[in-house]
């Protein structure tokens, strides 16, 4: 019975944690232009580094230096291909303007969030 309850609580969080994500990317609807400052570096290098790009932009009249929620591997930087003081589109939440991504859409890592949340809940019926 224990273990239901902890696949349970684990699947209610994860499912939590994945709508918090949809619910923060669809919220930044705004379209604007930003200039790219520089990747921040968001996980040591023995861990798979990944970053977030850093933009300035201004909303109204107010000036803002945000980092993305969003986070790339080395490799997706680089296709990136993003240049230090140009203007890129980017979308942010008119509402929460320190709320900024590069792209409307979910990834694959926001994509594993929900199949985590549903094999926990599947877990949780399951009987034994």
């Amino acid at each position: 019975m224990i273990i239901r309850i902890i696949w349970l609580c684990a699947g209610i969080i994860a499912l939590a944690a994945g709508i918090w994500i949809l619910l923060r990317k669809l919220n930044c609807k705004l379209q604007i232009p930003g200039r790219f400052v520089r990747w921040d570096s968001m996980t040591p290098k023995k861990d798979g580094q990944q970053f977030a790009p850093v933009f300035e932009f201004t909303l109204g009249s107010e000036w803002y230096s945000c980092r993305s929620f969003e986070c790339f591997s080395l490799k997706k930087t680089g296709e990136l291909n993003y240049k230090a003081n140009r203007e890129y589109p980017i979308f942010v939440n008119p509402r929460k303007p320190k709320d900024m991504i590069i792209a409307r859409k979910l990834y694959w890592e926001d994509y594993c969030v929900f199949v985590v949340a549903a094999f926990c809940l599947v877990m949780a019926f399951i009987p034994v």
